[in-house]
């Protein structure tokens, strides 16, 4: 079928949708770019063709949760703002910011008196991140409801205060300024309860007070015991378990929203996924889910792949990204791909 007669009134979904359809060539390569299913691209146009409206948020509310960031000064953050645009367009009920927004790498415990941490200062740090939150939330018209559950990158800044008492009253974690952008903050492993998922950076055992592992998502669900979504943890997991009396567990991993490899984990543990994550129709602990890379994001707001557009603004990120590298060899990236055209653009 022809969408294109229908675009004069189609959404702005709807338009997007048709847009990926022409330029890919079908509907099953188009739901793989824009990281749908095909049945969501049939009903969705099936809503447009036939006439009626959208539906109502009769089943739930959309929420948008942004993993960890880990911000520091020398680490892009060029994603906040593609992150910022399309929140404002999806327009969601709830935006939840999961904690290590922050990275705080100058009070890193890990560092100390290691040749990394010469010329790390807490003020940069702050000064840094508070502009990291600037460029994420200029873009954001609409009202969400904002919680954001600090997690241990900013739990250094008590740990530092606990090591030094002359901080105390000096420093705190509200110097990172989050409540002066509008975000609900929860102190760090407290969890936040939002149609019935518990949001925490991580959920631990309160018997060992050490955080639940596991290698399956199932684990950790049986282990916790209700929906929950966290961060912390590098790369993507969810799961999903249905319980006998009807009732639906949600379980979510999804701690890394950065462009940035980390260091610590090596040049093997940096392959993970990067993005953020949409849940739609959020009722009573269950949702819809989507994930959104930040490869996608790229495409939408730079035009380009984003292994692309960190080749030619971050060469250096790029040639040690394994992730990056990855990406390259989907697209069948060639340095002759790169052109002069983006390199200006950039």
């Amino acid at each position: 079928m022809d969408y294109s007669k229908y675009i004069d009134k189609a959404t702005k979904r709807q338009a997007e949708i048709i847009k990926v359809i022409e330029e890919s060539g079908s509907k099953a390569k188009a739901a793989f770019v824009l990281g749908i299913s095909e049945s969501t691209i049939n009903r969705t146009l099936r809503t447009l063709v036939s006439g009626s409206k959208p539906p109502i948020k009769k089943g739930g509310r959309m929420h948008i949760m942004l993993p960890d960031m880990q911000v520091t000064p020398e680490t892009p953050t060029d994603h906040l703002t593609w992150i910022g645009k399309y929140v404002q367009e999806m327009k969601p009920d709830v935006f939840v910011n999961i904690g290590d927004f922050a990275d705080m790498e100058s009070l890193s415990s890990f560092d100390v008196g290691k040749k990394k941490a010469e010329g790390k200062r807490v003020i940069k740090d702050i000064d840094y991140t508070v502009a990291a939150m600037e460029k994420l939330m200029k873009p954001i018209k609409c009202n969400p409801e904002l919680h954001l559950t600090l997690g241990n990158h900013e739990y250094r800044i008590n740990r530092a205060i606990e090591s030094d008492a002359k901080l105390d009253g000096f420093l705190t974690t509200d110097s990172l300024q989050y409540k002066s952008f509008g975000w609900k903050v929860y102190p760090f492993l407290k969890p936040v309860e939002i149609d019935g998922i518990s949001y925490c950076h991580y959920f631990y055992n309160p018997s060992t007070g050490r955080p639940y592992g596991g290698k399956s998502i199932i684990t950790r669900i049986n282990n916790i015991g209700f929906s929950f979504s966290m961060g912390h943890q590098q790369g993507y997991q969810s799961g999903i378990k249905e319980l006998n009396n009807g009732r639906i567990l949600r379980g979510l991993i999804a701690g890394s929203g950065y462009l940035h490899d980390e260091d610590y984990i090596g040049y093997q543990g940096n392959g993970h996924w990067r993005g953020i994550i949409v849940k739609h129709e959020v009722f009573d602990g269950n949702y819809d889910l989507m994930e959104v890379s930040l490869d996608y994001l790229c495409r939408k707001y730079e035009g380009m792949p984003v292994a692309e557009f960190m080749k030619a603004k971050y060469p250096k990120i790029y040639e040690n990204s394994v992730w990056l590298q990855r990406l390259s060899a989907r697209y069948k990236l060639q340095p002759s791909t790169i052109s002069s055209k983006h390199s200006s653009q950039l």
